[in-house]
């Protein structure tokens, strides 16, 4: 039984959307020098100020507005779609009551359905995954030994 649980953390973990990666902490607040034309960029976490400030043009800071703006349209559009398309492809309600983890695929293939005696496959992790690396390295000076 899973209860609620508050976050109490300074940056949320729960409302991350960056996917595998983590959204970054850092936040730029700009401001414009009236004498000099230009914008000057100040980096902050929560409310430290943190390294040497970015002075832009006029033309240079709007320059990275557009390209972030485009950016960010472009994400939210892609994950729009990718969300439409996997509740379309994926959310049945056999799979909704069921509470798997990953969707179940349906292959429409007679000779699938022969073989395995259905058109369904239904994906349950279990158990654990584990990696082993390893490494041999030999570095010999003379050609005449062998290793």
């Amino acid at each position: 039984m899973l209860l609620a649980q508050e976050d109490t953390l300074k940056y949320s973990l729960n409302n991350q959307n960056g996917g595998l990666f983590l959204n970054t902490p850092v936040q730029y607040t700009s401001e414009y020098d009236p004498f000099t034309g230009n914008y000057i960029l100040r980096q902050q976490v929560g409310n430290i100020t943190f390294g040497a400030p970015i002075i832009l043009s006029q033309e240079e800071y709007f320059q990275m507005l557009l390209s972030q703006n485009m950016e960010k349209y472009y994400k939210e559009k892609s994950q729009a779609l990718d969300s439409q398309f996997r509740s379309v492809r994926y959310d049945t309600e056999e799979d909704k009551e069921s509470g798997l983890v990953l969707p179940s695929v349906k292959v429409k293939n007679k000779l699938f359905q022969s073989i395995f005696g259905g058109d369904k496959i239904e994906l349950i992790p279990q158990g654990y995954a584990s990696l082993d690396l390893g490494g041999f390295i030999q570095k010999l000076e003379n050609p005449q030994i062998l290793p």
